[in-house]
């Protein structure tokens, strides 16, 4: 199966259970891979055969910047799930979202979903 990669897209917003970390935007790393059959878009070389990285990034910042989420488990399934249902030509997402502000002793922590597309 073949992937598309997001590394290490940083953003920062607001998310966490406690009120100082609603107030103050926290820095979250993702990353993602997003299983699709990249054929068509390597014989063609044309963006209308591949899944654009841009309108992933999006999603991302939009979901991250309308709500403020308590845990990144539902931020990653919200994200996961836009992006299934705007793209039915994705199979599967792999998503890992760490965080590194949250304790000042660890560098981050976070959370890697898998989920596949529903048929």
């Amino acid at each position: 199966m073949d992937k598309l990669i997001i590394n290490q897209f940083k953003l920062d917003t607001n998310i966490g259970i406690y009120q100082h970390e609603k107030e103050n935007k926290q820095t979250l790393y993702f990353n993602l891979e997003v299983s699709t059959c990249l054929k068509k878009a390597g014989k063609s070389d044309n963006i209308k055969d591949t899944i654009n990285y841009e309108k992933i990034i999006k999603v991302i910042k939009d979901i991250s910047k309308n709500t403020v989420y308590n845990l990144l488990e539902t931020l990653a399934e919200d994200i996961m799930n836009t992006l299934f249902t705007n793209s039915k030509s994705i199979q599967a997402i792999k998503i890992t979202i760490l965080k590194t502000d949250a304790i000042p002793e660890v560098n981050a922590i976070g959370v890697s979903l898998f989920r596949e597309q529903e048929r």
